[in-house]
């Protein structure tokens, strides 16, 4: 099981993408999404890009294609399909915070 560092947005925007390990043996992901302070509108968003690319640039899925869909309540998600890697998104900071905590399992 590997933790990643948790990623905190306070203003409308975008985290770094955190790169995940698709080759896992057990395929599984874990994202905690956690809305605190106020009302703030965060998704997750995904990129199967190869982030080992160079230069990489990555084409986020939206719409419909968001692990965690656009929400302003505290959710967790687990996947069983790794993307390349993911990232967090604020669209409407409204004066909360927004805090992205992954966990993947299945790594050695």
């Amino acid at each position: 099981m590997r933790a990643l560092q948790p990623v905190s947005l306070n203003a409308n925007g975008s985290s770094a993408w955190l790169v995940l390990d698709q080759y896992a043996t057990t395929p599984s992901v874990r994202l905690d999404l956690v809305i605190s302070g106020g009302a703030c509108t965060a998704q997750v968003d995904y990129t199967d890009d190869d982030p080992f690319q160079n230069p990489w640039s990555p084409s986020p899925v939206t719409v419909g294609g968001q692990i965690v869909p656009s929400t302003t309540t505290s959710t967790t998600v687990t996947s069983t399909t790794i993307p390349r890697a993911v990232r967090l998104t604020v669209t409407a900071a409204g004066g909360g915070t927004a805090t992205l905590k992954v966990v993947q399992q299945g790594l050695q």
